[in-house]
């Protein structure tokens, strides 16, 4: 094994963990699992925003998604949580 430069070494903005610079796939120093939590969080916080202009009802929620009444229950407490917590 050969000696690591430094500018071949990067740590993930989100959780600071190290890695090297063939594990940057994404345009922004975020590492993958970083990023597919965060971009959950995303979709959520969406949903419910969704949700809260658009919808009358979670049914309507979960009729327009295509998903349960459960599931779109927890996505509209989930989103409120999410949505909360960047105010």
């Amino acid at each position: 094994m050969g000696l690591t430069r430094q500018e071949d070494i990067w740590s993930c903005s989100e959780c600071g963990q190290l890695h090297g610079r063939h594990d940057l796939w994404f345009e922004f120093d975020i590492c993958e699992e970083c990023n597919s939590s965060n971009g959950m969080r995303i979709r959520i916080e969406a949903m419910y925003l969704d949700w809260l202009n658009n919808f009358l009802s979670a049914e309507a929620l979960a009729d327009y998604y295509e998903i349960d009444l459960i599931k779109a229950l927890r996505v509209i407490s989930i989103g409120r949580r999410i949505n909360e917590l960047r105010a």
